[in-house]
């Protein structure tokens, strides 16, 4: 049986496809500058593509407990999506946890008060054991030390990296504001449309209470939420309805549309997400 690859070895597998040299006879002018990473940071990103919103969706935490700074967390759509579909079901405490497929990733960025990103935090699902962490620091290089606000005076212990990360998600602790969403701390909000904290949807699954795949955030709720809320409101992006007509299969009743009702036919044209086979 061939194991699966850790974080750390599909990331330096990564680092050295993104970083192969450019073709000669075709200067960095001509690609334009963006388009070249350089940095650990920039490859990961170049290679999993988390700023484009058409597959992932993003949502901030005012003030996190893990990095007492803002951080923005990416949620890969589909990936959230079929774990919705194959989500086990029950209601509230006695609803399955939400699970997701190994090699799922999750990416944070703690930002600092300029908006700048302070450091960037992976973590990628495991379907035993512990997730398996990756960190870039500021300058967008691999780091094995995170600074957390209950270090001592000295600063964090060196290397600390998973075992920090693992202690935490883990543990049996409950972070605010993801267990009292969609209500929360006033020092501690998740920042996202307001239309998308639908009460009805967060407590049929409980995500922060369960824990699935030892994450914390109700991942799940925000986004059925989210695709119910522009589907009541006419608002859709084109490049959800694609997850719409998938989640329609199994929460029909929920978003108040049919099973799969082609909503993809209304894109005139447009090109399905992940519909390259990519």
């Amino acid at each position: 049986m061939t194991r699966p690859l850790s974080l750390s070895s599909l990331f330096l597998g990564l680092l050295f496809s993104c970083a192969a040299p450019v073709d000669e006879e075709v200067s960095g002018e001509e690609l334009g500058q963006s388009s070249v990473p350089e940095t650990d940071v920039e490859r990961f990103r170049f290679a999993n593509d988390y700023y484009d919103e058409a597959g992932w969706f993003t949502l901030e935490v005012s003030r996190s407990v893990v990095t007492e700074t803002r951080r923005r967390i990416y949620v890969d759509k589909g990936a959230v999506t079929q774990a919705l579909l194959e989500h086990r079901g029950g209601e509230g405490k006695e609803a399955a946890p939400m699970l997701y497929e190994q090699g799922t990733l999750f990416v944070a960025e703690s930002l600092n008060e300029d908006g700048t990103v302070r450091d960037t935090e992976v973590l990628r699902v495991t379907e035993e054991g512990p997730p398996e962490f990756l960190l870039f620091d500021g300058e967008g290089r691999r780091s094995d030390t995170f600074a957390q606000p209950n270090d001592p005076p000295g600063g964090p212990r060196p290397g600390n990296v998973p075992q920090v990360c693992i202690g935490c998600h883990v543990a049996d602790n409950f972070f605010d504001p993801m267990m009292s969403f969609p209500t929360e701390p006033q020092e501690r909000v998740i920042e996202i449309d307001a239309r998308y904290r639908n009460l009805e949807i967060v407590t049929q699954f409980l995500e922060g209470y369960h824990r699935g795949r030892h994450l914390f955030g109700p991942y799940g709720a925000i986004w059925l939420s989210t695709i119910k809320a522009d589907l009541d409101d006419g608002t859709l992006p084109r490049w959800d309805r694609y997850y719409a007509d998938m989640l329609s299969l199994r929460y029909s009743e929920v978003l108040g549309i049919p099973p799969f009702m082609d909503i993809m036919e209304t894109m005139d044209g447009d090109e399905v997400p992940g519909g390259d086979g990519g």
